[in-house]
């Protein structure tokens, strides 16, 4: 891919089967990915010697995302391997049976903190869920030892009324309750308007 002035901005390097190998970008440098034989990623590597490695189910549906970053000179902190993002499933122990939770995503662990699902409808529309954030902020949480949690939890429901076209989005704190959006929708089924609740 060439820009106007005919510099590459985008290349790629793939294998026998049309996977992608190699990535060359402008903006990010060069990626080297290695998929599995299901063509999921396996491993990847950047240009600024981060390693991450991926892990899935017998489903092959992801369940952890591990990251080795090169030694900081500034703290003297060695390279290792850290978990920065860990999936659980309905089916798992523990889960709600009556949530419609089984082949969703239960509990989701991220860069900022942990989501909660905690209720879908038969659809697979997601009703209500919790989001804690991580106490500390400005370093990458490592899930495999547990990375501590604020005791808030911001909790979202999603009331979606089809007979009346509307769905409103409230974000719950154990102090106090706030709505965020609220949603008008026409009979197709687009969305017609989005205003902030008062």
């Amino acid at each position: 891919m060439l820009d106007a002035l005919g510099r590459t901005v985008m290349a790629w390097d793939y294998d026998l089967i049309r996977r992608p190998l190699r990535e060359t970008s402008m903006d990010a440098g060069r990626r080297w990915m290695l998929p599995d034989a299901a063509s999921q990623p396996m491993r990847r590597w950047d240009e600024r010697s981060h390693a991450f490695r991926h892990a899935y189910d017998g489903l092959r549906r992801p369940l952890e995302n591990w990251i080795t970053k090169p030694p900081d000179p500034t703290t003297g902190i060695a390279p290792h391997e850290i978990c920065y993002e860990r999936f659980a499933y309905g089916e798992g122990a523990g889960a709600p049976t009556d949530a419609n939770l089984r082949g969703r995503v239960w509990k989701h662990n991220d860069t900022a903190g942990l989501v909660i699902m905690q209720r879908y409808d038969a659809k697979g529309n997601l009703l209500a869920s919790a989001r804690q954030f991580c106490r500390d902020y400005k370093s990458t949480p490592d899930w495999s030892d547990g990375a501590a949690l604020e005791n808030e939890a911001f909790v979202t429901s999603i009331d979606l009324t089809r007979s009346i076209g509307q769905s409103a989005t409230l974000a719950r704190t154990p102090t106090r309750e706030i709505p965020v959006t609220a949603k008008c929708f026409r009979a197709t089924g687009s969305l017609a308007s989005c205003l902030p609740s008062p």
